[in-house]
């Protein structure tokens, strides 16, 4: 079997994550891969297998002419692609092409949708009818392709996110002090900013507690200024992109989300496989991964106040911590292990290819 995938770039982000392990399993099932990306790698790529084809363009004016000479190249029975970017530059560039698409929505599209939403979903709409299946990762991605997007409920495939098993090496700190860790870019999506305020606020009750901010992007010289301003200079770490998440979550206590946009975040997978508890509010399809008061707490979407308390009651209680750590590890492991996912993968892919066969 023959597959090309079509991602919007090779940054060390949730989605480009997933798909390098994913590719990792497929490649022990004996599928033959290739990836367009529509950007150039930067200074910290995923690390794809050695066998899978990788194309980049030289700009953006190159992104349809690379996906055709892909096409051509590598023949591929189907075309999977991450992310509604993706889909886009796929569909334009392959018009008269019988070959089928996969689309994988990773994240829900309205809160995406400021200006001219109603005609922005009737475009999105023609997109995403042009493929023969649709995989949701939860819930709510569901209900948004269904509901907004007039997809047929015979064309959803669910499908959960996934990270490959590692070991939990979560262990107290040496140092003595409490690590509150926020894990993803720092764009306006993640919302990172309100976290450094909360950290300002919790700090004269924690004197012991460091924010650890992991990641890089737009926001980050914005992000300094304001711990600067805040005068929390001493309590916050900017430690930039890392390629070693699980290392980062080892001296972690607590994980925290405030995005104002997600899917089903792969950083919350990783977090509980690596037995760190997670405080987050309901976006997306967080609660697909956390399991409000047995493996974290959730809280109701841009609930400020109701998240600081959160935080408070767990940096007080090593205890709960402890247990709500145990029980993600277990969740997390058997229901999100990346060995299991590509095998639904590999059963849809053969799917697909024997009904066009067919």
């Amino acid at each position: 079997m023959k597959v090309m995938y079509v991602i919007s770039s090779l940054e060390r982000r949730g989605a480009e994550i997933f798909l390098a392990e994913l590719a990792g399993e497929l490649e022990h099932l004996g599928v033959v891969q290739s990836l367009v990306s529509l950007a150039a790698a930067g200074p910290l790529p995923i690390e794809l297998p050695d066998k899978v084809s990788v194309a980049t363009p030289d700009s953006s004016r190159g992104r349809i002419r690379t996906i055709r000479k892909m096409l051509k190249t590598q023949r591929p029975e189907l075309v999977v692609c991450l992310g509604s970017k993706a889909l886009k530059y796929f569909v334009v560039s392959s018009v008269g092409s019988s070959i089928e698409v996969i689309y994988c929505k990773i994240g829900l599209t309205e809160p995406w949708l400021k200006r001219f939403k109603r005609l922005r979903i009737q475009v999105d709409r023609w997109f995403i009818g042009r493929a023969c299946k649709v995989v949701s990762l939860g819930d709510n991605s569901t209900r948004e392709l269904t509901g907004v997007f007039s997809v047929s409920m015979e064309n959803v495939v669910h499908i959960r996110n996934g990270r490959r098993v590692t070991p939990s090496l979560h262990a107290e700190r040496a140092d003595g002090l409490l690590h509150l860790a926020c894990i993803g870019a720092l764009n306006w999506e993640k919302n990172v900013g309100l976290v450094i305020e909360l950290m300002h606020d919790l700090a004269p009750q924690f004197p012991q507690l460091r924010l650890d901010i992991v990641g890089d992007g737009p926001q980050r010289q914005e992000l300094e200024n304001r711990v600067v301003t805040l005068q929390i200079g001493d309590k916050v770490n900017f430690l930039g992109a890392s390629d070693d998440i699980p290392g980062v979550l080892a001296g972690t206590d607590l994980l925290v989300l405030a995005s104002l946009s997600e899917g089903v975040p792969g950083v919350l997978i990783e977090a509980g496989m690596a037995s760190v508890p997670v405080v987050t509010w309901q976006v997306g399809d967080v609660d697909e991964v956390v399991l409000d008061g047995k493996t974290g707490t959730i809280v109701p979407f841009a609930a400020h106040a109701d998240l600081k308390r959160a935080l408070i009651v767990l940096l007080n209680d090593a205890h709960k911590r402890a247990v709500y750590g145990e029980a993600a590890r277990q969740y997390c492991v058997e229901t999100f292990g990346m060995d299991t996912i590509a095998l639904e993968y590999f059963n849809l892919f053969h799917a697909v290819t024997n009904n066009v066969q067919s």
